[in-house]
């Protein structure tokens, strides 16, 4: 799809370029749910443009996403950033042809993805404000009753909450191990560009929560099944998991799905454009919730 004026002045303003130096521009296909990217091949090297959606304000704050990739841009974790106006949430970042997302059938890759989970987690970033996965739903919830988007809720939804509720919240302790996690780690952040390591990228949603949330978020995105889940846990850890590690991921992964199962019920009320898509996400949610519960209490008793 060709790029419109108005994007292609933004990406001209942003980097400093001429028009003639564009050799070729377009929408970058099935990118993301949250925003709109397109990719810019010019001249002077390859860029993709990643203009924020609309009402991802309610949901990003942008200026935090800005002090976060500077904070992490010597550690070669994310992708490179060359531009980001904290204010609006433009970016542009170097593109890589030929990359591609975690295959989470491809032993290696994941191996290398929970690596470079691994290393970010170790720089233990703290933060002020502790905003959980659960803590995310439950301002996700009031943001559906201001839409009058209730009628969107999956027929079980209520019910696995609750449970959730019952159970999750003392996997998280005593808040000790709260620090900065992704808040968005799912399968397709993890991008491998050709000949190069893993960077994980869209930092947008980044909170200060329990490390083990960004394996709740992968789980469930990927919809993996019970043993997907620990042996991803064990390549994290780089050792076999005891009991307690594979209960507390399970109650993640049920913490992360409710989540958002939750935010997905906002998206279908305010995005009737893409209504289908986010009411099976949302499905995927409430179930991946309730079947993480049951795997919880398979492992052994809470």
């Amino acid at each position: 799809m060709p790029v419109d004026e108005r994007t292609t002045e933004i990406f001209l303003q942003a980097m400093n370029l001429r028009q003639e130096q564009i050799l070729e521009a377009y929408n970058n296909p099935g990118r993301g749910i949250t925003n709109d990217t397109y990719v810019f091949r010019t001249t002077v090297g390859d860029y993709m443009l990643r203009l924020p959606g609309r009402g991802t304000e309610m949901f990003c704050d942008r200026r935090a996403e800005c002090a976060l990739y500077a904070r992490l841009k010597d550690e070669h974790i994310t992708d490179e950033v060359c531009y980001f106006e904290p204010d609006t949430g433009i970016r542009v970042t170097v593109y890589y042809p030929d990359s591609h997302v975690i295959n989470t059938a491809d032993e290696g890759e994941l191996r290398r993805g929970m690596a470079l989970l691994r290393r970010f987690h170790g720089l233990k970033i703290k933060g002020e404000r502790q905003n959980t996965a659960l803590d995310r739903m439950e301002y996700y919830i009031q943001w559906v009753k201001d839409v009058e988007g209730e009628s969107f809720y999956p027929a079980e939804y209520w019910p696995v909450r609750e449970r959730v509720l019952s159970v999750c919240p003392a996997y998280y302790g005593d808040g000790s191990q709260i620090q900065l996690v992704h808040g968005d780690c799912l399968p397709h952040n993890f991008l491998f560009p050709h000949g190069r390591e893993p960077v994980l990228i869209d930092w947008e949603y980044a909170s200060i929560s329990d490390p083990m949330e960004d394996l709740g978020d992968f789980c469930h995105d990927g919809d993996l099944p019970a043993e997907a889940c620990v042996h991803l846990l064990e390549l994290y850890l780089e050792r076999p998991s005891t009991s307690a590690e594979r209960r507390k991921l399970f109650a993640m992964c049920a913490s992360a799905a409710i989540m958002w199962g939750t935010w997905s019920v906002f998206k279908t009320k305010m995005e009737p454009q893409d209504r289908a898509f986010y009411q099976d996400y949302a499905q995927l949610g409430v179930r991946y919730a309730r079947e993480s519960l049951d795997r919880l209490f398979q492992e052994g008793k809470v």
